[in-house]
């Protein structure tokens, strides 16, 4: 058998020799009987090393072989013991890779189970981008058109906006669907469409304005389990007319690539989503504020605490949700640590939570736990340290304190200060299983808050 040595060679070899007449009455008996556990390096998380080992341990009753795939292509896993192992010989591409072990029994039954690590540039310096994540214009419910909004955002001096019209209020699915596409069981955008509008109006702006970005999403909106954005997709559904529940919602953002997702004021119709191993990854933020006059402006943080004990990685981002033309002209908004001003480089960080919120114009918030920023997630031992470098930055409303925060929402450590513009702290602390994200809080002499996405914690064993 390929690639297959050792002690599991000699099992497959005995289990072979069997007597296998009936074989066929009991297939599918074992399959649940198949595993694959002890990932490394863990879902999720993220390493400095760009030649990391990939490790699994597999067991099951009567293997008869086991494969390894790495980002789509199979690799050759030295198998040992009950143990597949794999070392690259080049060095990774930064950024997000997957991995698939596939195991089959004697009976034909095939085990498949994926999980993906994200490779970091230790060395890696982004720049701070101010602005509005969430707002409307008059293709749904708002006021103005896309260019409208563009505009007004950079006239506020700001450096980014995301259009996120209410998708059901679209014309493809306000005039007989015409947008809708059954085979695909999605919305197709048409010439001359608002959709098709959006996408125009922000590639016009983004050719017109330096140091500028407008990108294009939609709100899902559904009266019974929330609106969520969904970021940078070339197709869109909606809850009304489609009647898709969130279940069918769930299973197109997964067909989906190169998406950020965020669930929009919590407080509202959204019910608390139970964790869910698949979707997590895949809802990337929620609203830790939402709202711009005449709309009532809300502080979020306890919804945004209690998704994070649920076992959700999310990052934080601040909604100005604008139905008015007034995009950009409150100070409540959400920072990205991006590389670049583009798409591309917008999506990825958005993706890996590199954002934080801000009731300040001018709050730079630098977060990282042993060297990773914030959104990333650290595989660690019980007991191992947690050094955390915090700066927090403000030429204009003084920092009165910062607070470190964990599950439960409780502030486990807190340092204040006399009103100062430029602020350091290095608490050290121990991996405990009792704490597996940590958000950093600042507070302003005026009491404006900043809020930063977590960093997570998850356990080797």
């Amino acid at each position: 058998m390929k690639d297959m040595s050792g002690y599991l060679k000699e099992y497959i070899r005995s289990s072979i020799k069997r007597d296998f007449k009936s074989s066929e009455n009991i297939k599918g008996f074992h399959k649940e009987k198949m595993s694959v556990y002890n990932l490394k390096p863990l879902n999720m998380t993220s390493t400095f090393e760009r030649m990391p080992f990939i490790s699994a341990e597999i067991s099951g009753f009567e293997i008869l072989s086991a494969r390894m795939f790495l980002d789509g292509k199979e690799v050759c896993p030295l198998i040992s013991n009950f143990r597949m192992e794999y070392k690259p010989l080049e060095p990774m591409d930064f950024g997000e890779h997957k991995v698939q072990i596939e195991m089959e029994d004697i009976y034909g039954n095939i085990k498949k189970l994926e999980w993906g690590f994200i490779v970091q540039d230790r060395e890696a310096k982004y720049n701070f981008y101010f602005g509005v994540p969430h707002c409307h214009t008059s293709y749904s419910d708002g006021r103005g058109r896309p260019y409208d909004a563009c505009a007004h955002v950079r006239k506020n001096n700001l450096d980014y906006i995301i259009i996120a019209d209410h998708s059901n209020f679209l014309d493809g699915v306000m005039n007989n669907n015409y947008e809708y596409d059954k085979e695909r069981d999605e919305y197709v955008e048409r010439k001359g469409s608002r959709w098709y509008k959006t996408r125009k109006e922000i590639e016009k702006i983004n050719r017109i304005y330096d140091g500028f970005l407008a990108i294009r999403a939609f709100e899902m909106s559904s009266s019974r389990w929330g609106h969520i954005n969904v970021i940078g997709s070339e197709t869109y559904v909606e809850a009304n007319r489609q009647a898709m529940d969130i279940n069918k919602f769930f299973a197109w953002l997964k067909k989906q690539r190169n998406i950020a997702v965020v669930i929009n004021h919590p407080h509202k119709h959204f019910k608390y989503i139970n964790y869910m191993e698949d979707m997590d990854g895949i809802i990337n933020l929620i609203e830790v504020a939402n709202g711009a006059p005449p709309r009532k402006y809300r502080r979020l943080e306890e919804h945004y605490y209690r998704m994070l004990d649920m076992g959700w990685h999310l990052g934080a981002v601040n909604g100005q949700d604008n139905h008015r033309a007034n995009w950009g002209d409150n100070d409540n908004l959400t920072v990205i640590l991006a590389k670049e001003l583009n798409k591309d480089a917008f999506i990825e960080a958005l993706r890996n939570r590199r954002t934080y919120s801000t009731e300040t114009r001018n709050l730079k918030l630098y977060f990282k736990a042993n060297g990773f920023y914030m959104g990333s997630i650290i595989g660690l031992n019980e007991g191992d340290k947690i050094n955390f470098n915090i700066n927090a930055q403000d030429e204009r409303v003084p920092i009165k304190k910062i607070q470190l925060i964990s599950n439960g929402g409780r502030v486990i450590d807190e340092i204040r200060f006399k009103g100062d513009n430029n602020v350091r702290w290095n608490p050290v602390l121990k991996a405990q299983r009792d704490r597996t994200w940590y958000v950093v809080k600042v507070t302003h002499i005026n009491g404006r808050q900043g809020i930063s996405s977590p960093v997570f914690i998850k356990f080797n064993s």
